[in-house]
C-alpha cells in the first residue's frame, strides 16, 4: 500500500492540479495520494478564494484520498517555511515518504544543483548575494540574480527562471525533503505559467490557479479550467479587499507594536504607523507601503500575521525544528482510504486531529497554540465570507466535521 504526498494550495482546484494527481498516481505508481494543503489563507500571505473545506471536498472529488490541513502559521509563511511546515507533515505520517511536485522548466537534477548551493552557500556565492541585498533588492530579486551570476562562473548555466514562484517553492521543497529524508518526484507543469492570467494562451484546458482567480473576479467563464464538479464552489469567491475591514482593525489596535508579528521588520514597522491614516483597503495600502525592498508577498505576509495574530517565536537552531508541526490535521477523506486512514492514526508520530474541539485533549502547549491560530483564521474568514455574500454562517470551526466523499 503506496501512498504519495501532494503539497498544495488548490486555491482554486483546476485541470492542471487533476492532471498533476493523476500524473503523480502513474508515475510513482501509487494506490493513495494525500495532499498537503494550506488553509484559509495562501502562502502569498492572501485570502484563499474559497474555504478550506470546499477546497478539500473538489480535491478528494478529483483524485486526492486525504487530505491534510498545513497549520496557518507555515501556510502563509516564506516558501522556505511553507516547504519545511508541509514537508514536516508528511514525514510525520509514517505511512509516506515521497512527495512529487510540479516544476516550470529544468530537470530534477539540475534543481538540486541549484538546492545545494542555496543550501551550502559557497564563498563566491554568498558575496554575490549580500552584494546583491546590500544594493537594496529584495531577498527574492538578490538570490535570484546571485545564483544566475554563481552558476555562470562556474560553467553550469541552465535555462531555469529562477524567479518563478513555482520554481522557488520546487528548490524549497527540495532542502526541506533532504534534511528530513524524503524523497522527491517531479511532474513537468503544462500551464503558461504563474503569472500569464490570460485564458487565451490556454486552449488546452491547462492555465494557473493566478488565471482562474483573475478571470473569476472580471466575471469571465473558465468552466473550460476546471473539472465539472468544482464550479459550483466557486459561486461566492473571497478576495482580498473583503478582509480590509478586519486588517485595519488589527493595524489600528496593534500599531505602536506590530513587529510583534511574524515576519513583521522594523523598517515596515515605520511604514505602517506613517501610512496608517492613508488606509482605503487592503490592496491599496499594499501599494502604500511597496517599497524596493519588499515584494508584495512579503508585505502581505507580514499584514495578514497581524490580522491573524501571528506572532514571532523564539529562534529554533535547525529549519525543521523552526517548522515543526505538532499535529496533523485532517480536513477529509475518501470511503476508499479508510485503510489508509486507520493506518494513518496508528502510526502517526504526532497526534491526528480531526474535529478542532481536539484542541484541548492536546498536551503540547505549543501545539495547542498553533492549534488555536488555524481555529482563530478560519474564524475570520467565515466572518469575512458571511459579511460579503450576506450568508448566516452555519457552521464554526467547532461544529463542523471532516468531510467524507465517496
Amino acid at each position: 500500500m503506496k501512498a504519495t504526498a501532494i503539497i498544495c494550495e488548490y486555491n482554486p482546484f483546476h485541470n492542471g492540479h487533476k492532471y498533476h494527481i493523476e500524473e503523480t498516481r502513474q508515475k510513482c505508481n501509487s494506490d493513495y495520494i494525500i495532499g498537503i494543503m494550506s488553509g484559509p489563507f495562501t502562502q502569498r500571505g492572501t485570502p484563499a478564494i474559497v474555504n478550506k473545506y470546499k477546497r478539500a471536498e473538489t480535491a478528494l472529488n478529483n483524485g486526492c484520498d486525504i487530505i491534510i490541513e498545513i497549520p496557518v502559521r507555515y501556510a502563509t509563511s516564506s516558501a522556505e517555511g511553507f516547504a519545511y511546515g508541509a514537508a514536516g507533515i508528511v514525514k510525520a505520517t509514517g505511512i509516506v515518504n515521497e512527495i512529487c511536485f510540479g516544476i516550470e522548466s529544468g530537470s530534477l537534477s539540475e534543481l538540486m544543483l541549484i538546492s545545494d548551493i542555496i543550501d551550502k552557500e559557497p564563498d563566491a556565492y554568498r558575496s554575490i548575494l549580500q552584494a546583491q541585498l546590500k544594493s537594496g533588492f529584495s531577498y527574492p530579486v538578490a538570490r535570484t540574480s546571485a545564483l544566475k551570476t554563481y552558476l555562470e562562473a562556474s560553467g553550469s548555466s541552465f535555462d531555469i527562471d529562477i524567479s518563478q514562484p513555482n520554481t522557488i517553492l520546487a528548490l524549497e521543497y527540495l532542502r526541506a525533503c533532504k534534511d528530513l529524508e524524503l524523497n522527491t518526484r517531479t511532474i513537468k507543469r503544462t500551464d503558461a505559467g504563474y503569472h500569464n492570467i490570460s485564458l487565451s494562451d490556454n486552449p488546452d484546458g491547462m492555465c494557473s490557479a493566478s488565471a482562474i482567480r483573475h478571470n473569476v473576479q472580471a466575471g469571465m467563464n473558465i468552466d473550460n479550467y476546471i473539472p465539472y464538479n468544482a464550479s459550483d464552489f466557486l459561486s461566492y469567491p473571497l478576495y482580498e479587499n473583503d478582509f480590509s475591514l478586519q486588517l485595519y482593525m488589527a493595524l489600528i489596535n496593534n500599531i505602536n507594536h506590530p513587529e510583534e508579528y511574524l515576519d513583521m521588520p522594523n523598517d515596515l514597522t515605520l511604514r505602517i504607523q506613517n501610512n496608517i491614516t492613508k488606509y482605503e483597503n487592503w490592496t491599496q495600502f499594499m501599494t502604500l507601503l511597496k517599497t524596493k525592498q519588499y515584494t508584495y508577498s512579503r508585505i502581505q505576509r507580514a499584514l495578514c500575521h497581524c490580522m491573524l495574530g501571528i506572532k514571532e517565536l523564539p529562534k529554533s537552531k535547525t529549519k525543521t525544528d523552526m517548522y515543526k508541526a505538532p499535529y496533523i490535521r485532517v480536513l477529509g477523506f475518501r470511503k476508499s482510504a479508510s485503510a489508509l486512514m486507520k493506518e494513518l492514526n496508528q502510526s502517526s508520530v504526532l497526534p491526528v486531529i480531526t474535529k478542532p474541539r481536539d484542541v484541548h485533549s492536546l498536551s503540547d502547549s505549543f501545539a495547542r497554540k498553533l492549534l488555536q491560530e488555524d481555529i482563530t483564521a478560519a474564524e475570520i474568514y467565515e466572518t469575512a465570507f458571511s459579511y460579503t455574500h450576506h450568508k448566516e454562517k452555519k457552521y464554526n470551526e467547532f461544529t463542523r466535521g471532516m468531510i467524507i466523499t465517496e
